[in-house]
C-alpha cells in the first residue's frame, strides 16, 4: 500500500514537486495499477473537474467523508436501535441529534461519540423504548451544544431555564471568554439572519453568506423571531460590554454573566 497524504493536485492547488507533465503521467498511471499494489490519495477537498480526480474516480474510488446529513445520521441511530431491539420517536432521536451538537460548526463531536453515547442511551433505557430523557441524560455534547440550549430558552422567555444552563456550564469550569465568544457568535447569525431574510433573501443564499449549516441556521431565525432587529443588535452591544466589563474588572465573571441573561 502506498499512501499520499495532503496531495494537493487533487485539490486544485499546484505542487512544485510535481511539474505538469508529471502529472499527465500520474493520470496515465492511475489507470493501469498493478493489482497487487494499493495507491491511497488523501485531501482536505478535492476538485472534481480536473483530469487527474476523475481518473483517480474512474479507475478506483473517491470517497468523502464530510459530515453525514441528518436523514443519514437520523437513519443510523435507527439502525443501531433496531440491532439493539429497541426502538425510539422520531422527536426523541431528533432531540438526541440536537443535544449533541453534531452539526454545530467547528464541533468536536464525532460519529464515535454518538456511537458511545448511543450505547449508554440503550443501556440507560429501562423498557423496549429509548425515550428522549434516556439520551439526554447519558449525552456528552459540548459547551456549543450547551449554549443553543440557553439561547433556546432566552428565545421562549424562560428564564429559569436559561440560569439553570447558564450555571451549568459556568460550574462545568469552562473558559468564560469562550463562553462569551459563543454567544456572540449565536446573536451574530441571529441578527446577520433576520437581516438578510428582511431584505428578501432566500435561506440558501443567507446560509451560503454565513457559511452555517442549513440546521444551525433555521435555528437561529426560529430564535430570531421573538426579537426585531433593533432589540438583537441592543442585546449584541450588551454582550460586547460585558466582555469589556470582565476584562477591565469592573464586574466579576460570573454576576456579569448572569446580569446579562436577566436583562435580555
Amino acid at each position: 500500500m502506498v499512501l499520499v497524504s495532503d496531495f494537493l493536485p487533487l485539490s486544485g492547488g499546484k505542487s512544485k514537486n510535481l511539474p505538469e507533465g508529471d502529472e499527465k503521467l500520474l493520470i496515465e498511471y492511475v489507470k493501469d495499477i498493478p493489482e497487487t499494489t494499493l495507491l491511497l490519495f488523501t485531501a482536505e477537498t478535492a476538485d472534481k473537474r480536473r483530469r487527474l480526480y476523475k481518473a483517480v474516480a474512474e479507475s478506483g474510488g473517491a470517497y468523502d467523508f464530510g459530515p453525514l446529513t441528518r436523514p443519514l445520521l437520523t437513519g443510523i441511530v435507527e439502525k443501531r436501535l433496531a440491532q439493539a431491539n429497541k426502538q425510539a420517536r422520531r422527536t426523541a432521536i431528533a432531540a438526541f441529534i440536537d443535544q449533541t451538537g453534531y452539526f454545530d460548526r467547528e464541533t468536536e463531536y464525532t460519529l464515535f461519540h454518538l456511537e458511545n453515547d448511543l450505547k449508554k442511551a440503550i443501556a440507560h433505557a429501562s423498557g423496549n423504548e429509548v425515550t428522549q430523557e434516556d439520551f439526554l441524560s447519558v449525552v456528552c455534547g459540548n459547551i456549543d451544544t450547551d449554549v443553543f440550549a440557553m439561547m433556546d430558552a432566552l428565545s421562549r422567555d424562560d428564564k429559569p431555564e436559561a440560569f439553570l444552563r447558564l450555571r451549568s456550564i459556568l460550574d462545568s469550569g469552562e473558559n468564560v471568554y469562550k463562553l462569551l465568544a459563543l454567544i456572540c457568535s449565536q446573536f451574530e447569525i441571529m441578527l446577520s439572519a433576520k437581516e438578510m431574510r428582511e431584505e428578501g433573501n432566500s435561506l440558501p443564499a443567507i446560509q451560503k453568506t454565513l457559511e452555517v449549516h442549513e440546521f444551525r441556521l433555521k435555528k437561529a431565525l426560529q430564535f430570531a423571531e421573538s426579537y426585531n432587529i433593533g432589540q438583537l443588535r441592543q442585546i449584541l452591544l450588551r454582550a460586547y460590554q460585558v466582555d469589556h466589563n470582565i476584562k477591565s474588572g469592573l464586574l466579576e465573571q460570573r454576576l456579569a454573566l448572569e446580569m446579562f441573561v436577566a436583562e435580555i
